[in-house]
């Protein structure tokens, strides 16, 4: 009963790091997706903000 106890307790603490390291590694690749869309919206409004002034200016 207590190997199994401590087999156990060992077997968590192998597996709790990688469980923390996984969440974590999801967290930053969610916040990483989030910034990357940000990206391409802050470009196309700078595109369509560059597309209008340049057509008030030839126009």
């Amino acid at each position: 009963m207590a190997e199994q106890v401590g087999l156990r307790l060992a077997g968590t603490r192998l597996v709790a790091p990688a469980v923390v390291a996984l969440r974590a590694s999801s967290h930053y690749m969610r916040q990483a997706s989030y910034i990357q869309a940000a990206t391409v919206v802050f470009v196309l409004v700078s595109d369509v903000i560059t597309v209008l002034i340049l057509r008030e200016r030839f126009a």
